[in-house]
C-alpha cells in the first residue's frame, strides 16, 4: 500500500479555485477600497481647501439612499440615473432665472473642459419645486443635460448639510457609486468646479 504526504502541496484545481475567489473579491471589493482611499485623501488632492472658490467637501462621503426624481414623462429616474459616472447635479427651482442659468453654464463649461475624461461625467438638473424648466432653452443651451423634477411629497434631504434640512440651491458632485462628495454655493466660478473635478477624475479609477 502506497501513502503520499499532502503537506505543503496544493493541487491545480485548488489553486484555480483560490485564484477565482481572489478575482471575485477584487471585482466586488476593489472599487470600495479605491473609493475609500480617494475620500480619505480628497482634501489633500483638492488642494486642502474645504470652502471658498472650490467646493465644500462632504467627508465622509454621504451615500444617497434614493433619488425621488421624475423625468419629463413622469417616469422615476432613481439612482440608476447617476450610477456609473461622476454626476454634476444642479438643484434649484424649475423656473430657471439668471442665477440658475449662470450655474448651469458653469456646470457645462466644467464638463466640456474634461477633455479625454468627458465621457466619465454627466449633468443632471433637479427642479426642486416639481415644475420642469423651459425645455426649449435647455435643448438649445445645454444639450445632453438630464432634467428631472422632485416627486410630489418627496425630499432631497440626503443632499443637505444636516439631517431634517432641505438642500440649498446649488451644484453638487455625486460619484459613480451614488455618494455625495462635494457641494458648491450658487455663483461658484466654473474654474473652481473644473479644478476639483479634474483632481477627482485624475485620482479615481471608478466611473
Amino acid at each position: 500500500m502506497q501513502t503520499q504526504s499532502q503537506t505543503g502541496t496544493t493541487s491545480a484545481p485548488e489553486r484555480g479555485s483560490r485564484a477565482q475567489l481572489w478575482l471575485l473579491l477584487l471585482v466586488f471589493v476593489g472599487p470600495v477600497i479605491v473609493a475609500g482611499v480617494l475620500y480619505a485623501n480628497a482634501d489633500r488632492w483638492l488642494g486642502g481647501t474645504a470652502t471658498g472658490h472650490h467646493g465644500q467637501l462632504v467627508n465622509p462621503a454621504r451615500p444617497l439612499q434614493g433619488l425621488p426624481v421624475l423625468d419629463a414623462d413622469g417616469n422615476r429616474l432613481g439612482l440608476e440615473a447617476i450610477r456609473g459616472k461622476w454626476t454634476l447635479v444642479y438643484i434649484g427651482p424649475g423656473q430657471c432665472g439668471q442665477d440658475c442659468k449662470s450655474d448651469l453654464y458653469g456646470m457645462r463649461q466644467a464638463h466640456k473642459a474634461q477633455g479625454k475624461n468627458i465621457a466619465r461625467v454627466q449633468r443632471l438638473f433637479i427642479a426642486r419645486d416639481g415644475t420642469l424648466p423651459d425645455r426649449a432653452f435647455l435643448a438649445e443651451e445645454h444639450p445632453n443635460l438630464e432634467v428631472g423634477r422632485l416627486a410630489r411629497g418627496a425630499s432631497l434631504e440626503p443632499f443637505a448639510a444636516g439631517d431634517g434640512e432641505e438642500p440649498p440651491t446649488g451644484i453638487y458632485v455625486v460619484d459613480p457609486n451614488a455618494n455625495l462628495v462635494l457641494r458648491y454655493e450658487p455663483g461658484t466660478q466654473p474654474k473652481g468646479i473644473l479644478k476639483d473635478l479634474e483632481s477627482l477624475l485624475k485620482h479615481s479609477t471608478i466611473g
